[in-house]
């Protein structure tokens, strides 16, 4: 591997260079296995001699499918190619799935959108949670945490792969929504539980410090709550998208 290739794969750090070229990262023999088994196809993997030796069968599988696009890098030159503090030996750079926010609107399962959500674990989480309960699609609003950044990825431990995504105004999605008989629902703590679904629903979900902000709840067509029995003011964001959808899917994916 030349420091040419180097210092050319490690711009998929770089958040602008993501959104340009298309691409994401990585890390972790999980993720390299869900990217081989969601038949993905990457740019690039870089692993260590201390990796290979440790996972031969998985090298071997590696070096048989992407022989030309599988370099050997030093410890000291992986870390050049992760934000993680101890990386995991491998790395890789993967296409990011291109849907549009009318492919999402128009499917027939459920669908989250997220209204300024700024953590990405939980992003990540709510990647996995959708995936879980058959999710038609997220869409992101234009100003929550990027879907496809390193954090958000490992979080999703492989659900990037198989979730469809989009970034949007929510004002323009929710009348999509309208247009294509989708039913509103937001999410807002005190609000109450109610029967809602399963059906054609799009559940917002707001930031999680804030909530929904106030044009998009006026974007809703109901708001629902989780009752609790504690003073705790909310739970975390991504637990709730998880009892909303379970309630939202009738309890099954």
């Amino acid at each position: 591997m030349t420091a040419r290739q180097l210092k050319a794969f490690s711009e998929v750090l770089d958040k602008n260079v993501r959104k340009k070229e298309k691409i994401f990262q990585i890390e972790g023999i999980h993720l390299v296995k869900e990217m081989i088994k969601n038949d993905q196809e990457p740019l690039w993997v870089v692993l260590t001699e201390d990796f290979a030796n440790a996972q031969p069968d998985l090298l071997k599988k590696i070096k048989r499918r992407f022989p030309d696009r599988t370099f050997q890098a030093t410890s000291h030159e992986l870390r050049k190619l992760t934000d993680t503090e101890h990386p995991q030996g491998i790395v890789a750079a993967v296409q990011q799935r291109g849907t549009s926010v009318e492919a999402i609107v128009e499917a027939n399962g459920p669908i989250v959108l997220l209204d300024e959500i700024s953590d990405p674990g939980n992003l990540g989480t709510v990647i996995r949670t959708a995936d879980w309960f058959g999710v038609s699609g997220l869409i992101l609003s234009q100003n929550c945490v990027e879907f496809y950044n390193p954090k958000v990825v490992r979080a999703s431990m492989g659900s990037v792969f198989r979730v469809r995504s989009a970034v949007a105004s929510l004002t323009e999605v929710a009348a999509q929504c309208r247009k294509s008989g989708r039913m509103i629902v937001g999410s807002k703590a005190g609000a109450g539980r109610k029967k809602i679904g399963p059906g054609k629903i799009a559940l917002i979900m707001g930031n999680e410090s804030r909530g929904l902000s106030p044009e998009i709840e006026k974007q809703c067509d109901t708001l629902v709550g989780i009752p609790g029995s504690s003073p705790v003011e909310s739970l975390n964001l991504a637990v709730a998208c998880g009892i909303l959808l379970y309630e939202l899917t009738g309890g099954r994916s």
